[in-house]
């Protein structure tokens, strides 16, 4: 066995995981956009006793369970594709297949803050919406404008977070929606604004991909 053999074991094993990776998270945010998404809102339309807690507290399951390997699968894939694209433009063999490696790892990471600046502030309050206490069935939660709060019935300490600026309550004195169906109208609409956005989402993971599995072909 030469020397050569056990790093070009390292650089064909981080292609494979590169790739395997970008594919995966690409197929996992397809998957939120064609099934998890469709699905709560399917349930939440069919069944009009279904509260807006509810669909929250289904996203953020499905929420949860992605954010445990999503993440790390993109910054692994993201410093693999930077790796190779440093190796290839060192090596004699392949040294115009670096801007494609290049520009897998820039795709990939442009996830990341794609997910924080466009998609946060929305996932955050539907997960806030699914971790706070329930109010009670027969009674309308109560806004506090001030705070930005809604107080639960019968639990004056208690509060859980507004889905919308306050101002978007006023309606409620003149509308023939009640709070709670206001509530579940926005928690729908709030789901629909996020699916349109991952469904965006997958474009840098799935070019993340090809680009790597072309790269690697050229070699």
């Amino acid at each position: 066995m030469t020397t050569t053999q056990p790093f070009s074991q390292l650089i064909a094993a981080t292609k494979g995981i590169a790739i395997a990776a970008s594919f995966i998270t690409t197929g996992s945010l397809l998957t939120n956009s064609n099934a998890l998404i469709p699905s709560i809102l399917h349930s939440s339309n069919a069944d009009e006793s279904s509260s807006a807690q509810i669909a929250a507290q289904q996203f953020t399951l499905g929420f949860r369970a992605g954010s445990k390997t999503l993440p790390p699968a993109e910054i692994l894939a993201t410093a693999a594709f930077g790796f190779l694209a440093y190796n290839s433009r060192q090596s004699a063999y392949s040294p115009s297949t670096w801007k494609l490696y290049a520009g897998a790892s820039v795709a990939m990471f442009s996830v990341i803050p794609y997910t924080l600046f466009l998609m946060q502030e929305t996932t955050l309050k539907l997960v806030q919406l699914a971790d706070a206490p329930p109010h009670k069935p027969d009674s309308n939660p109560t806004l506090k404008p001030q705070s930005g709060m809604l107080g639960v019935p019968g639990q004056s300490d208690i509060q859980r977070p507004a889905i919308t600026p306050a101002d978007e309550f006023e309606p409620f004195d003149d509308s023939p929606f009640s709070a709670e169906e206001y509530e579940r109208a926005k928690v729908q609409k709030m789901l629909k604004q996020w699916n349109a956005r991952n469904t965006a989402r997958i474009v840098g993971p799935l070019v993340a991909g090809i680009l790597g599995l072309w790269a690697t072909l050229a070699e």
